[in-house]
């Protein structure tokens, strides 16, 4: 394809949207600490946010004794999660993410997820970095606290879907494992990673190294698919290409039989995804290519991991 993933009109307009969410953004309600999103991380950083009534279970230690001593009621400080200053975001631009039945490709559905986050974090004033993978391998972009500096990034992960699989490419899995060691040798501690992709080569055997990415930082997934990823429409006979070895397939999805089957197994895959997510402690959401981005954002509910 030819055309951008996302055109600068639509990131322009996504980023005034988040930019209206100002009030909410300022109290600290998100993803990072202070988005429009519910936060999956808590903790306790060291720059003081803000004061507020003592509420039963508070640390002690955080009590403002001059201030409970002039309101007369206790009151107790609020920190900015050290964790939460500096946000990466890890986009996949795989073969596999050249893919939709509804609504967006994937890949553009993970460009247009990034893209919140980042906004949302430089409207807290937080600082944005991240990679952009072809499942070949990533270029790693240099961190930003700047509007102009994240859009350098937005674009490159925009840009037209142009490479092919090809005959000496890693299998997914492999490329997968080699991605996950460069992330544990770029990103610093502390810093919030969002790993954002379909997933396409996950596996049991990545579960460690998942768990060494988020030993010392805050890490969410945000699981990409497209509706047919989950349940084959009957449309006929359907004629289909691997975007990962180029082969043909002609599918009858009048066969109930084949249908049932293709939904049990796409089930048993994205259990076994989660499976993988959850045991290395990190929180998954799902996001739809068929949905708005930002409003799966707002609504989910994270699980809370550190």
């Amino acid at each position: 394809m030819s055309e951008p993933l996302i055109t600068t009109g639509e990131l322009q307009r996504l980023y005034q949207r988040i930019m209206e969410r100002g009030p909410a953004l300022q109290r600290g309600r998100g993803i990072m600490h202070g988005g429009a999103y519910a936060s999956p991380f808590r903790g306790q950083g060291l720059e003081l946010a803000d004061l507020r009534p003592y509420h039963w279970g508070d640390d002690l230690r955080h009590m403002d004794w001059r201030a409970t001593a002039r309101s007369g009621k206790p009151i107790t400080k609020v920190f900015v999660d050290e964790r939460m200053r500096h946000v990466f975001l890890a986009m996949d631009r795989g073969p596999s993410m050249a893919f939709a039945t509804r609504g967006r490709l994937k890949a553009a559905a993970t460009v247009h997820a990034a893209a919140a986050l980042a906004f949302a974090a430089l409207a807290d004033r937080e600082t944005v970095a991240g990679a952009v993978w072809d499942g070949h391998e990533a270029v790693f972009y240099p961190t930003a606290g700047t509007l102009d500096g994240t859009l350098l990034m937005l674009h490159r992960a925009a840009a037209p879907l142009t490479r092919p699989a090809a005959a000496g490419d890693d299998h997914p899995d492999r490329a997968l494992s080699r991605l996950l060691a460069q992330l544990n040798a770029a990103v610093p501690p502390q810093a919030s990673i969002f790993l954002i992709s379909d997933f396409r080569g996950i596996a049991p055997s990545h579960q460690g190294a998942l768990m060494h990415l988020a030993q010392h930082r805050a890490v969410a997934a945000v699981h990409v698919v497209d509706p047919a990823e989950r349940a084959l429409p009957r449309s006929g006979l359907l004629r289909v290409v691997s975007p990962l070895t180029g082969r043909r397939y002609v599918i009858d999805t009048r066969d109930e039989g084949l249908r049932t089957r293709y939904a049990e197994a796409m089930a048993r895959h994205h259990d076994a995804i989660e499976q993988v997510f959850s045991g290395a402690g990190i929180p998954l959401l799902r996001l739809s290519t068929d949905q708005d981005p930002c409003v799966s954002l707002e609504g989910a509910r994270w699980a809370v991991t550190h």
